[in-house]
């Protein structure tokens, strides 16, 4: 989970508590290796995703009505381009010990 949102181990962890004291996952120690902690979501959790799911859909419609597809295609470039960077970056600081 750590590296698929480019966060530490210990942040995720923390809210994977915060999640798990709210019942939208579970957590367990893997039964071979006990460093690994495994994170599921509950059936709570994506109940709720589910209630959520046509409200979120109409803001993003809304969002980007009017947007022609090579307009959409090209800020999707550049936000991939902003990600890169600011991943880059934090990998050279995370070097330096900033």
């Amino acid at each position: 989970v750590a590296a698929c949102i480019g966060s530490s181990r210990q942040n995720v962890k923390k809210m994977a508590l915060i999640l798990n004291k709210q019942g939208f996952v579970s957590m367990e120690k893997d039964a071979l290796d006990a460093r690994v902690l495994r994170i599921r979501l509950t059936e709570a959790c994506k109940d709720h995703l589910e209630r959520r799911e046509r409200m979120e859909s109409d803001f993003i419609e809304e969002l980007f009505n009017g947007f022609t597809p090579q307009e959409l295609t090209a800020l999707t470039d550049a936000i991939q381009k902003l990600e890169k960077n600011g991943s880059d970056m934090g990998r050279k600081y995370e070097e330096k010990g900033v």
